[in-house]
């Protein structure tokens, strides 16, 4: 008995600890028609074995000018238009730098997965696009995925650094904030006898969601399940301020659905749901509550 105790305090020490930690998704890629970003945009490219070598300094702008709603996605149709100053010039023999201006412009698309943080990828061949503010495919560098939806530190930003793999020469920093979407992303490219580097920095945003989505989704909350941690069966609380179309989802820490808890239309006010885990293996699991355009998802720990 006294093991048995002893075995269950030490499993919920570090679960707990873990469960105090900010875990709450926000969105820190807000996609509405309208939105546009604008960068400052510097690079650098040097190409050892043709000998020659290129810059180039300016603005990029992605301007979100259409969506399409899918069964499982978001298609998201964004302008990228860039002003820019390009110099080069070769090592051997060196004439000095040539510069010109380029001013060009094309349409993209950014798919937004409706999975559990809501996968961002563009539809594209890295090596055409990796100097873009957008590179991330749907296998992006390594398996690092974007997502819209993440945990931010105390400056409501997170910042993370793809890995180059075997079957990659790029290597990419990013980092997003809250409501504000892509503050910055460095990209360095070593392969083949060439390197190059890539600079895009925030200088001013137009968010046209934030306000308005925001007085949308007053009302909507989901509560901390209770008991928690538990070893049977806690209620899940949320409320809406209207009648809504709900999915109250669960996931496992490898963001796979493990069922749906419910699903169906609401009236308006406060709704609890038991949840009993009976027959799933002991650990830390995700809730996420889907209704209109509001997402939250909270974290629970079941122990056995």
């Amino acid at each position: 008995m006294v093991f048995k105790f002893l075995s269950l305090f030490l499993i919920m020490i570090p679960a707990m600890n873990l469960f105090s930690q900010q875990d709450t998704l926000v969105d820190v890629f807000p996609l509405a028609v309208g939105n546009q970003w604008t960068y400052h945009y510097s690079s650098s490219y040097d190409d050892y074995l043709g000998e020659y070598y290129s810059s180039q300094r300016g603005t990029a702008i992605y301007t979100i000018i259409s969506k399409t709603n899918e069964n499982d996605s978001t298609r998201w149709k964004i302008k990228e238009y860039r002003d820019v100053l390009v110099c080069g010039g070769l090592y051997y023999p060196s004439h000095g730098d040539t510069c010109f201006p380029s001013v060009d412009s094309t349409i993209f698309d950014l798919i937004e997965l409706h999975d559990y943080r809501h996968q961002l990828y563009r539809i594209g061949y890295e090596y055409w696009i990796w100097n873009s503010v957008f590179p991330f495919t749907k296998e992006f560098s390594d398996t690092t995925k974007v997502f819209r939806y993440m945990p931010v530190d105390s400056g409501d930003t997170i910042k993370y650094q793809t890995r180059r793999s075997q079957t990659t020469c790029y290597n990419y920093l990013l980092t997003f904030k809250k409501d504000l979407g892509l503050l910055a992303i460095d990209c360095s490219f070593l392969c083949a006898g060439a390197n190059a580097t890539t600079e895009h920095r925030l200088t001013s945003a137009v968010i046209n969601s934030i306000e308005e989505e925001n007085n949308s989704l007053k009302g909507f909350s989901l509560a901390e399940n209770y008991p928690n941690p538990f070893n049977s069966a806690t209620m899940i609380q949320y409320h809406i301020p209207q009648r809504s179309f709900i999915i109250l989802d669960l996931f496992d820490l490898l963001g796979r659905r493990v069922r749906t808890i419910y699903e169906g239309t609401q009236e308006a006010g406060s709704h609890q749901v038991s949840l009993s885990m009976v027959n799933l293996p002991s650990g830390i699991y995700y809730y996420r509550l889907v209704a209109n355009n509001f997402v939250s998802s909270k974290k629970l720990v079941y122990l056995k």
